[in-house]
């Protein structure tokens, strides 16, 4: 049995990080702990069996070890907010709302982490033979935005997928999608193509005098998703990229 390369054991780390981070967070953090022991267990018994050469021995304890400190990185945050809830329930009982109060506000920034990295599963490394680059995640006021960078030759394009976390915000950025898909199927502006992508109304325009495009596709979840090309008019790229992602999974996800 030949042993594995570089390349096969980075990918299977990769992989496997993947699966973890989209894996159901309701998991326990006895379950989470028992799977940093396994999965580094495993590795040990992959670098006897298909390993005699050093410099591969190490390369696959290391792609174990990074596995193991992301996987360890989701047990903090759930131990964070079952911490943070706790002290809620006990400032809630000592009738100490404003504090209790405080403790909300900050497991609401743990779980917008969480939420951040949820989306960015939805944004692969390849999509439609563009390769993705770093990806960038903010949230203000409720609004969650995360985009990342494609190139492919010369091409650059900017995917982004826009949500709502909740309460006033979903509702306010919900009547927003409703009246742009609204327009778009009246009409839109000139030079403007409405189409529909998996089910769901899309907008390509096209600037004359900047030579960039963009494509809009609104969610039933009342989010946005986005894909601008700055110096291009490959519409056709543009709408592969997006019949290319997770439209159906990205919808579900954002609707709760």
């Amino acid at each position: 049995m030949s042993a594995p390369t570089s390349v096969s054991m980075w990918n299977w780390g990769a992989r496997c990080f993947q699966v973890l981070l989209v894996t159901d967070s309701g998991f326990s953090g006895n379950f989470s702990a028992n799977m940093v022991v396994l999965l580094f267990s495993f590795s040990l018994k992959l670098t006897c069996l298909f390993s005699e050469e050093p410099m591969k021995r190490i390369l696959i304890i290391a792609v174990a070890a990074l596995i193991c400190v992301l996987t360890g990185w989701r047990i903090l945050h759930a131990e964070e907010l079952n911490a943070i809830f706790g002290r809620v329930n006990e400032y809630v009982k000592a009738s100490n709302y404003p504090k209790a109060l405080d403790e909300l506000s900050w497991a609401r920034k743990e779980i917008e982490k969480l939420h951040t990295a949820k989306l960015q599963t939805f944004l692969p490394d390849e999509l439609a033979g563009f390769t993705g680059q770093k990806v960038e995640a903010n949230t203000m006021l409720g609004l969650s935005n995360i985009q990342r960078r494609y190139t492919k030759g010369s091409l650059n394009v900017t995917v982004s997928i826009t949500g709502a976390g909740g309460g006033g915000a979903a509702s306010g950025l919900g009547g927003l999608a409703a009246f742009g898909r609204m327009a778009a199927m009246m009409g839109g502006e000139a030079g403007q193509e409405t189409f529909r992508i998996n089910g769901r109304t899309a907008t390509l325009a096209v600037s004359e005098k900047g030579g960039g495009s963009e494509l809009t596709v609104f969610l039933d979840s009342g989010s946005f998703l986005k894909i601008e090309m700055s110096k291009g008019k490959d519409a056709e790229a543009l709408k592969a990229m997006a019949g290319a992602m997770d439209l159906d999974g990205l919808d579900k996800y954002l609707r709760g």
